[in-house]
């Protein structure tokens, strides 16, 4: 981790959003600990969250799993946040 971003505890500082939120996760992401990502989860509120994981990918699934990302973005999240498109 960065130094400079040592400091940064989500779980206090955002713990509430007023948008939705949508955590797109490599299951083997060693830099963004998939057991980090599930406790900020846990503590996140938001008018709308999901926590969507990608078996196959790393820090950065579009890099593994372009077609699997792609499909959430269009049939989710496209489909959740902007109805009608």
């Amino acid at each position: 981790m960065h130094p400079q971003l040592a400091h940064l505890d989500f779980t206090r500082s955002a713990a509430r959003l007023q948008v939705p939120v949508y955590f797109l996760e490599g299951r083997w992401d060693a830099s963004e600990m998939p057991s980090l990502v599930k406790q900020y989860y846990r503590v996140l509120q938001a008018p709308h969250k999901e926590l969507i994981w990608f078996d196959m990918s790393a820090h950065i699934p579009i890099q593994y799993e372009p077609n699997e990302v792609v499909a959430v973005l269009v049939n989710q999240v496209l489909k959740q946040t902007w109805p009608g498109r």
